[in-house]
């Protein structure tokens, strides 16, 4: 890689390091019970955003409700069963609903059942992101401003000192400027080379796709994406007469991040930035004489 390498990539991700922080005194100082207070918070408001999800999810699709101008409509209003319609109340609000109160505890077992939220499983993913995210500031935040933290873990829970976040907001803006310089270099790459600009910078938005299967046929390297992520509807590439020059990981599983496009000597290169299972980073490099996207199964119908 000559610009998105994984050294601008640890860069951008430090670019970000006040987002959705917020300066606290009780920050200024550590202490076990502010931090344990600020968990349950967070923790409450997190269950509440995903027992909400989970709501959504489970409710009957609007377009399977009639129309409120149809006739259908007017007879559900006037049946036994459109009178008898209880309206589902939810414990929560614009407030966070408090998942220890026990007085509602029957009634938060009866919303859980109902929508199968499984509030264990989600108290045990936060607190895997919580940890995982405790790890990398641990890992990636200069010690001359992790030293000015007076608790590591109420920062990840997005609360720190004036001080703290003053020095959190300068370490971020320097390093989006150097991000965004790579960045404009590559815009500023590719506008000199327009048959490039003209082939591929529309067409290619793969970043965040996860490759679930990779297929490798005569002439042909076949990679399916799982694009839930995405910005694209592509949902294979096909890239025909390949040689794969680098390739760091698995290619299956791992998620797609970043490209460049490149001629050499007539054929077409690709070089990717990915993530693999494990979040490690590595590069994909590979060339080619065409590639295909496949958008869906007809378009494959008609390729193959």
């Amino acid at each position: 890689m000559n610009y998105f390498t994984k050294e601008w990539y640890r860069t951008m991700h430090l670019s970000g390091l006040h987002f959705g922080v917020s300066r606290s005194k009780k920050a200024e100082v550590y202490s076990d019970e502010y931090f344990n207070k600020l968990y349950a918070s967070k923790l409450n408001e997190y269950l509440t955003r995903e027992m909400a999800f989970a709501r959504m999810d489970s409710m009957q699709p609007i377009e399977d409700y009639p129309h409120p101008d149809s006739e259908e409509f007017m007879d559900f209003l006037a049946s036994d069963y459109g009178r008898d319609e209880k309206v589902i109340v939810f414990p929560f609000g614009d407030e966070p609903y408090d998942f220890s109160a026990s007085d509602d505890e029957d009634a938060s077992e009866d919303v859980e059942e109902q929508f199968a939220f499984d509030k264990e499983a989600y108290e045990e993913r936060f607190s895997v992101d919580f940890e995982n995210r405790l790890k990398w500031y641990g890992e990636n935040i200069p010690e001359e401003i992790r030293s000015e933290i007076a608790d590591l873990r109420v920062y990840a829970l997005g609360k720190v000192s004036a001080r703290a976040y003053k020095l959190l907001e300068e370490f971020s803006a320097a390093n989006f400027i150097k991000a965004d310089i790579v960045a404009f270099d590559y815009e500023r790459y590719l506008k000199q080379k327009s048959g490039i600009r003209k082939q591929y910078r529309k067409c290619l938005d793969f970043n965040d796709c996860i490759i679930t299967e990779v297929n490798r046929e005569a002439g042909k390297l076949i990679l399916t994406f799982d694009n839930y992520k995405s910005l694209t509807d592509v949902e294979k590439l096909v890239l025909m007469e390949p040689d794969i020059t680098i390739q760091e990981s698995e290619l299956t599983g791992s998620t797609w991040l970043f490209e460049e496009i490149y001629l050499n000597n007539g054929r077409h290169e690709i070089k990717v930035l990915m993530k693999d299972y494990n979040d490690k980073l590595a590069y994909f490099a590979v060339t080619f004489s065409t590639l295909l996207m496949v958008h869906d199964e007809k378009d494959w119908e008609d390729f193959e």
